[in-house]
This record gives structure tokens, sequence and C-alpha cells, in this order.
């Protein structure tokens, strides 16, 4: 089959090539995949000096959708020709963590796309229980978001979001994005959000949110304007720009007892948030990580009854073959969201 590898961390050291189609064992299930979205985070890591989580040679892509092609023995629930998507988290189920149910943290963490064969191929494996039926009207590019989905719902649970609050989100990316969408849902007064970017922001301001364009290279003066509609300043603030300096200054926004939830992870010079210990301790702020996705199952009904708009996000769709055409694109242009791969073959 054909799959994007990288040798090891590097564009010189990726291409498209044929590899063995993976094995389908016991309780697993062969997934064909029609649609696998481009992480920019994870895919430019890959592209560069290499992934946290990566283990080489690596087949990326850990967002994807497609048919089932075949199931080994002791899969029941599960059949060929079915309409699925992947969970790509592969926790070991024994070490500490694991048996806790804590599978987020599991310490020995497998992922597809990282340090298991990803779905920037025509087929993948994947073992029963991380395979979900899609709901019907559900396509494969709206599945192959089903895991950011669950990686911003994670975020707007760790925030303990409350009847009434103020939300500001920083940055309208794909993450920004659902993150926005999800919160408008969550019975917050208001949710503001801001970008550099006048697309990103129209598709939320027609969604229903307040939004607040950014100056390149002046982006902190934004804070002037935010603060003067809302004076009172945010309940939660939550980081989907990756910006430690934009994040930093945006603290200024948060009210007494607020939440700041960091979701991105930095992607300047600077790798580290410098947190002003002392302004947390005096006002009460909470800093809540969050990084893991939740259930596929809800995520997958979000989608389907509309709560998340993944259509919105899809800016591009390529061929396999186009893949660092399409990953150049979306590194590159503003107005680029989400690209979708189609290993396969795009169906339209």
């Amino acid at each position: 089959m054909r799959a994007l590898v990288y040798d090891k961390p590097g564009r010189e050291n990726g291409s498209i090539r044929e590899i063995p189609v993976p094995e389908c064992k016991s309780g697993q299930v062969l997934v064909k995949i029609m649609s696998c979205g481009i992480c920019k985070p994870a895919e430019r890591s890959h592209d560069l000096n290499g992934s946290v989580l990566g283990r080489y040679p690596a087949v990326p892509g850990h967002e994807m959708a497609g048919i089932i092609e075949k199931t080994g023995d002791k899969v029941r629930s599960l059949k060929p020709g079915m309409p699925v998507t992947i969970d790509n988290g592969v926790p070991c189920k024994t070490c500490s963590y694991c048996r806790k149910g804590e599978y987020a943290f599991c310490e020995n963490f497998g992922s597809m796309g990282h340090n298991l064969q990803g779905g920037m191929a025509e087929y993948v494996v994947a073992d029963e229980d991380k395979v979900y039926i899609l709901p019907e009207g559900v396509s494969f590019d709206e599945a192959a978001v089903c895991e950011l989905v669950g990686c911003a719902l994670r975020a707007v649970e760790r925030s303990r979001v409350s009847m009434g609050d103020h939300v500001l989100i920083l940055g309208a990316g794909a993450s920004g994005n659902i993150l926005t969408q999800l919160f408008l849902g969550s019975g917050a007064s208001s949710v503001a959000v801001t970008d550099r970017v006048a697309g990103k922001l129209k598709i939320l301001k027609e969604k229903g949110a307040v939004v607040y364009q950014a100056e390149e290279g002046q982006e902190s003066r934004v804070f002037g304007k935010i603060e003067e509609d809302f004076p009172e300043g945010f309940d939660i603030i939550v980081d989907a720009c990756g910006s430690p300096e934009f994040s930093r200054d945006a603290l200024g926004s948060l009210k007494r007892g607020g939440t700041f939830v960091g979701y991105s992870f930095p992607n300047g010079e600077l790798k580290e948030l410098p947190l002003p210990v002392a302004q947390f301790i005096v006002n009460e702020w909470t800093y809540a990580g969050s990084t893991f996705n939740s259930e596929f199952e809800t995520c997958l009904e979000l989608i389907r009854s509309g709560k998340v708009d993944c259509k919105c996000l899809i800016t591009g769709h390529y061929l396999l073959e186009q893949y660092f055409e399409a990953l150049d694109i979306n590194l590159r242009d503003s107005e680029s969201l989400k690209i979708i791969i189609h290993p396969n073959g795009y169906t339209g």
C-alpha cells in the first residue's frame, strides 16, 4: 500500500512509498482510510525535529476516518463496509494510571501517527474498542475532525465553565474555532475570540462570538479594545494560539478567581509561559492544562447534531501524493484551517 513515511525527522527523510498492508490480528479491524486531517503542530514536528511521541520510521496522521475492509476473529461489534473513525490513543492498560482508569496519563502511551502507524496511508489497523461507527449523515471528512473535537471538549471540561461565565479564546485556528463553538453551546454568557486573520474571525462571528482582530506585530494592543467591552474581565481564558507572550498579556483580562486553560503548545521562540506566580496567588487564579481528548461517542454526537460544525473548518482536499504541497499550504496560508488528505482518492 502507499503511505507517507518519515525514516527519521525532517522533510528530506520523508516520502510517499509502498509499505506492507498492516496485518489484521485477532480483535483488530483493518480500515481503508478515506480522510485524514493534517494536524499542523504534529505534522510540522515530523517535518522538522520530530514528534514528542514519535518513533521512527513513522507514518503520521492521527485524525482519520474510513471504511472497514476486514475484521479479525473475536471482533463482534463491527463488520466490513461500515464507515468508521478511529481513536488514535492506545494506552497500555497495565501501568498504574491505566489500572485506575486514567488512560490519558498512561506511562507507555501509544499514539497512531506518532509511535504507531497513522492514517497517512491507504490502510491502518486498530483494536475493535478504538473504532467508532459513524452516525448517519456524518461524512468521512467531518469524522476525521472528531479527534480534534475531543481535544477541545476536554479543554472545555477542564475549564469548569458555569452558566453566565464570560470566556475569551486566544486564537481562531482549527482548535480555537471548535473551542469557540463548544463554549457558545455551554451556557456561557458571552464568548469572545481574538486572532490576526479576519477570515477566521468572520466564521465565528457568524456563529455568535464577539470577535477582535489583532494587528500583526502589535497583537497585545487588542486587549485595550477588549477591556473597553469587558471592563470586568473574563472568567475563563483559553490559550489556543501557542504564543506565550500573547497569553501572558491576556492574563490582565482574567477576573479574580478566574481560570486560564493552557491548550496549545508554544510554537515561537519562547517555549514556556512565564507565569506571574504572585498574581496567581493573590487573585486565586487557576491554571488548567489540557491536552488529551474526550470520548469519541460524545464528539460524534456533537457533530451529528450540528452542535459542532466541522464543515466550516475544512479549507482544502488533497491526495496522498500531494501531501507535502498540502502541508506547506496549511503552514503558510493564514486563512487555511483544516486540510484533509485522501489516501484512497477524493470522492467529494
